[in-house]
């Protein structure tokens, strides 16, 4: 794929500083827009979307996600990581090359999207109806 600004990064000369580890099958890299200290992406090294990703490409990504986060917690333990994607969506800035974000956060996940959904703010347990009712849509 070209024209693709993820494909390019181990390949850029320019980008070679901000790389964290490159396999075969997939790549950490640090953003360059990051939303914190420590804001790294996971990314397959082909160009593809979350639902074409083979199993080695998927575990590939996986075993970097669990490595990472263990670095990241060396270097911010009182910052837990939170992985998050929008890949594969019209939200994503690449939707077409599926990645992970990693971050480092201090205020946990529901802090965190509760910043771009007020009405998520306070923890409320669900009933047991509820969830079984979204449980059978989803299926």
């Amino acid at each position: 794929m070209t024209d693709c600004a993820l494909c390019e990064i181990p390949s850029r000369e320019e980008d070679q500083g901000r790389i964290i580890r490159v396999t075969n099958l997939a790549y950490s890299v640090m953003n360059y827009e990051p939303l914190m200290e420590g804001h790294a992406l996971v990314i397959p090294r082909r160009h593809t979307r979350l639902g074409d990703l083979t199993l080695k490409e998927a575990c590939a990504i996986n075993e970097e996600l669990v490595s990472l986060t263990d670095r990241l917690l060396a270097l911010y333990p009182h910052a837990p990581p939170i992985i998050w994607t929008v890949s594969d969506t019209p939200h994503a800035s690449i939707p077409s090359h599926f990645h992970y974000h990693i971050i480092p956060s201090e205020v946990g996940v529901r802090n965190l999207m509760a910043n771009f959904y007020p009405h998520i703010s306070s923890r409320k347990r669900a009933e047991k109806e509820e969830l079984e009712q979204i449980a059978s849509k989803l299926r």
